[in-house]
């Protein structure tokens, strides 16, 4: 049965569309209706009781949901307030409190700290947790739970040669466990290994990181790693997915219950990035029709027409993987696909939100119904934070309005970078803006189920509704 979700109150032109497919749906039942009244001669009985249920219930048939979409839960927060300037903001949950990792700037470089967050928005720790502090410096951290303790990956240059990839877990009261950080990957020589990422499968982790092959090549390179009863930690082995002699970068993953599947930006084509993808065992090994990667993107002629596909993010969505980028052209704007279980993605890109504004740093969270979305925006000038709450399983993919996450009355600026995670009922999505007092800190805002018909996109002081939308989107879906 077809599933149209109503959106509150709107009046978009897409809403009227829905409506009116759902009148047609209608129209084409009383039909049916009075053709088998004819032919079981009740005459205009059964239509008419048909008409009537349908007239009398229409959200019967129009199925809404007064959950949704996801709504701001309070006004903006500030997570961090000590001197020093923090980006890179990731956050993962234990299904109880949120662990928000992040770097700073201190005297002797850069440093990975963190702090505890509940769903109610109370920060833990007074103090930031110091997960690593060793020397020169330490960037760009990623978080993930494993039913134990979270586990903190970073690129790391304590070496002074060259960046490594590092790791360590932290127990849910805040104790760092691994104080002097745990290598995971070590290049040689000057070959860096940066942008690690990683995900859960119930009994260890894999860790996806861009590698050098040479001074000149990317690749994209994973790690199984493991944890035992007692705490120890082994990392097995460094593995590259799609080992060409052309750029990869910015990898992503994400789990779906028996396979990772891995993508990233590919430059195969030595004219534009591209996005391609490869499924990986739980034992860590590349499928073997993926070996030379799965062309998730890429564009059909370089030669006649082309613009570049950076940065993917990727979630599982219950039935198939949803990969999100940003798409280059004459403005940067998000575009996205679905992938199965097999590695066949959908036969076209679907533009999410394109208009006359960049729009880069997404991040997604499949909640087990719906996808929230979230990116980076500079609408006048200034970057902001947006969210859209998306139902990727229809066609054309549904959206709710568009809405700013990141509100003016802190008197925060220059908001990006977000991430996003979600505890029972409360979403939590965190962002680094630049403070009062000029130095770069972290920010939350808290979301929550709509009420259905009361919903306004409101919730918050400083706002800005765009309006819903559906993805654009050709007649073929699956391939």
């Amino acid at each position: 049965m077809l599933k149209i979700i109503e959106f509150g109150r709107k009046t978009a032109p897409d809403i009227i569309y829905l409506k009116t497919l759902c009148l047609i749906v209608r129209i084409k039942i009383l039909l049916m209706g009075c053709l088998f009244g004819k032919m079981k001669n009740f005459k205009h009985i059964i239509p008419f009781l048909m008409t009537l249920l349908f007239l009398a219930t229409p959200n019967t048939f129009w199925a809404q949901d007064s959950n949704w979409p996801w709504v701001p839960n309070g006004e903006n927060f500030q997570i961090t307030k000590n001197l020093g300037d923090h980006f890179s903001p990731s956050v993962a949950t234990n299904g109880g409190i949120y662990l928000a990792v992040w770097y700073v700037s201190t005297p002797s470089g850069f440093d990975i700290y963190g702090a505890r967050i509940t769903k109610e928005g109370k920060i833990l720790d007074e103090e930031e947790i110091q997960i690593c502090t060793a020397p020169n410096d330490q960037m760009f951290p990623s978080v993930a739970w494993d039913g134990i303790n979270f586990f903190v990956v970073w690129q790391d240059r304590r070496n002074g040669k060259r960046w490594d990839i590092y790791g360590t877990r932290v127990s849910i009261f805040g104790k760092v466990l691994n104080p002097d950080g745990i290598p995971i990957a070590l290049g040689k020589s000057t070959n860096d290994q940066i942008s690690p990422v990683l995900s859960f499968d119930g009994e260890s982790y894999i860790v996806v990181w861009q590698g050098k092959v040479t001074s000149k090549v990317w690749n994209v390179y994973f790690s199984m790693v493991s944890v035992s009863k007692d705490g120890e930690v082994t990392v097995k082995g460094k593995k590259a997915i799609c080992p060409i002699p052309k750029n990869q970068i910015s990898p992503a993953v994400a789990f779906n219950g028996e396979n990772y599947f891995v993508v990233w930006q590919d430059f195969r084509s030595g004219k534009f990035w591209d996005i391609y993808g490869a499924r990986v065992t739980t034992s860590g090994n590349v499928f073997d029709e993926d070996k030379d990667g799965i062309p998730i993107s890429p564009i059909v002629n370089h030669d006649i027409n082309g613009w570049d596909k950076w940065r993917p993010v990727i979630s599982w969505n219950g039935g198939f993987f949803l990969v999100i980028w940003v798409a280059s052209q004459e403005e940067w704007y998000l575009e996205g696909k679905r992938v199965d279980v097999r590695g066949f993605p959908d036969l076209y890109d679907v533009p999410i939100q394109k208009d006359t504004t960049n729009k880069i740093f997404p991040a997604i969270l499949w909640d087990g119904k719906e996808t929230l979305l979230v990116w980076e925006e500079e609408p006048e000038g200034e970057s902001k934070i947006f969210w859209v709450s998306l139902l990727p399983q229809y066609k054309p993919f549904i959206m709710s309005e568009v809405v700013e996450i990141s509100s003016p009355e802190t008197g925060m600026k220059d908001a990006s970078i977000p991430g996003i995670s979600k505890v029972e009922d409360e979403v939590l999505v965190i962002w680094q803006g630049k403070g009062l007092e000029g130095n770069w800190q972290i920010y939350g805002q808290r979301l929550k189920k709509s009420t259905g018909d009361s919903y306004s996109g409101s919730g918050m002081k400083g706002v800005q509704n765009r309006g819903s939308s559906l993805g654009s989107f050709p007649d073929k879906f699956f391939s």
